[in-house]
């Protein structure tokens, strides 16, 4: 392996379908109003978008990366890799990276894989993309992260339906000089016991009469449905609470940093009760931690790339800052690394 190359991210952008996802719209289909109200002001979500009928994540990856695109024409001959991170596919084969190709490099045949994760996605997919950068396998990579999760969730299933959104994110990871670019150690993890604590039955070739017939506890099969997103919250947020401070101090030991050397946290956005709790209990001060999925929702992999795009946009994230990020969800599982800010980053986004 070549240890001289880096990595560095260039460009962020993301893209949010048009169709009003908003939970304000709930207050209309259910007769307790004021139960609705106060999840929005626990879960700090209300507006937030979801993707037409005939709107796959695919397609959110392609607008995405093509507003990167269209800014810096230069990147559709520059591009030798796509990665694609999504857990709500139009298609279990072929995959959804050989649409984008097609799509957006239909003259270059260039390398296209899929990765299905959800909120420690993006996380996962960068390390890839830094290691492929590293080896010199590749140059100039397109990560791509969409969900469609409004899919999977049927306006009576309450306790997701007011937190989850659809969207994509698109990043441009580029190799470097720079030492201090992307040199940081990752953490990762996955705790398999947690697999029917968020889950879509039947959304593979297992089908969900067959998940019924498993020696699994009667409440939970009592609960889940056909291609319909369910989630334990209690044991999502039991399981955010042990893992990701427990990640976070794995990474900076890693790293050899302290708590005081992160400029800014950017957690994966599940929701404000549990990015607040978390925030408390690592004793992060509220200028260091930055939450913005209020108009945007939880949009799984999405959430970090957005969240980071934002942080630039108000001059929050600055030039040079050092970032930890940190994914953690379905899996169950989680990744953490540490990003150095350049100024091609600021540049691409503020323009």
């Amino acid at each position: 392996m070549v240890t001289n190359i880096s990595a560095e991210i260039t460009h962020v952008e993301y893209y949010l379908p048009k169709v009003d996802y908003s939970n304000k719209n709930l207050t209309s289909k259910t007769k307790d109003r004021v139960a609705i109200t106060s999840i929005i002001d626990k879960v700090g979500i209300d507006k937030k978008f979801a993707a037409e009928k005939k709107e796959f994540s695919t397609d959110l990856a392609v607008r995405a990366a093509t507003k990167i695109l269209n800014k810096n024409p230069e990147l559709r001959n520059d591009i030798d890799f796509v990665i694609f991170c999504t857990q709500s596919p139009e298609h279990v084969l072929p995959a959804g990276s050989s649409f984008i190709q097609k799509s957006l490099f239909p003259d270059r045949f260039i390398g296209a894989i899929d990765v299905s994760l959800g909120c420690s996605g993006f996380v996962y997919c960068l390390s890839i993309a830094q290691s492929l950068i590293q080896s010199s396998a590749a140059k100039n990579i397109l990560l791509v992260t969409a969900d469609t999760y409004s899919k999977y969730i049927s306006s009576e299933n309450i306790s997701v339906r007011t937190i989850f959104g659809d969207g994509a994110s698109a990043t441009i990871i580029q190799a470097s000089n720079i030492h201090e670019s992307s040199n940081y150690k990752s953490d990762y993890g996955t705790d398999g016991s947690g697999i029917y604590d968020l889950i879509v039955p039947g959304s593979g070739l297992k089908k969900t009469s067959q998940i019924k017939n498993e020696n699994l506890k009667p409440n939970f099969i009592a609960k889940i449905k056909d291609l319909e997103l369910y989630m334990d919250g209690p044991k999502i947020f039991t399981f955010a609470l042990k893992a990701v401070p427990s990640t976070i101090k794995e990474t900076l030991k890693k790293n050899n940093l302290k708590m005081e050397d992160i400029d800014i946290f950017i957690l994966h956005q599940a929701n404000k009760f549990m990015l607040n709790t978390l925030r408390k209990k690592l004793g992060i001060s509220s200028d260091r931690f930055y939450i913005g999925l209020v108009d945007k929702g939880n949009t799984t992999s999405s959430t970090i790339p957005i969240a980071l795009s934002d942080a630039i946009k108000e001059k929050i994230v600055k030039k040079n800052m050092r970032v930890l990020i940190c994914g953690f969800g379905v899996g169950l599982s989680w990744a953490t690394s540490v990003i150095h800010i350049n100024e091609k980053l600021i540049k691409s986004v503020m323009n």
